[in-house]
């Protein structure tokens, strides 16, 4: 009998969109409320000024940002739930979060008015899901590994004698 409980196996399409939609309920909801409106005309107000000065955009509209929100997290979900080991988890959010606040003055560079809160807001908490998810589950990718660490491979090495010609006198 093993001395420690052992994790329930987890899966990842059916939990992926699960945390998917918690994220994107939560920041489609925020941004319904209200709660970006401060952060939109701030960043609004610092994309018009120095190093940007955005005069004339293309503004993207709020059904474009749900879309890309439902997307944006659908997508961190599956790839952290899909991946072995906390490190691989950890770089995946900080990835993903530095690649969708790094879109958005690029966008405005060209000319494409861009607010990132509502996928970063379901980005996070996505992520915050998935990898509680992850580590009270034993996750497919996880305990592949765990099966190839069990295996021992015992590898029988014999010697060949390698043929040498007599030198003939």
């Amino acid at each position: 009998m093993q001395s420690h409980a052992q994790k329930p196996i987890g899966s990842v399409m059916l939990p992926a969109i699960l945390c998917a939609l918690t994220g994107s309920i939560l920041a489609v909801g925020m941004d319904l409320m209200g709660y970006f409106s401060a952060v939109k005309a701030w960043l609004y107000e610092v994309w018009q000024a120095e190093p940007f000065l955005m005069s004339e955009s293309f503004v993207v509209t709020q059904y474009v940002n749900w879309a890309l929100t439902v997307v944006v997290s659908l997508l961190v979900a599956l790839a952290t739930l899909d991946s072995a080991n906390l490190w691989r988890r950890l770089l995946i959010g900080a990835m993903s979060l530095v690649l969708l606040l790094g879109a958005a003055p690029c966008l405005v560079l060209w000319g494409v008015e861009w607010m990132p809160m509502m996928p970063v807001v379901a980005l996070i908490w996505t992520w915050c899901c998935a990898l509680m998810y992850a580590s009270q589950h034993r996750m497919p990718c996880d305990s592949l590994r765990e099966e190839l660490d069990e295996q021992s491979l015992e590898l029988k090495v014999e010697t060949i004698p390698f043929p040498i010609k007599k030198k003939v006198n």
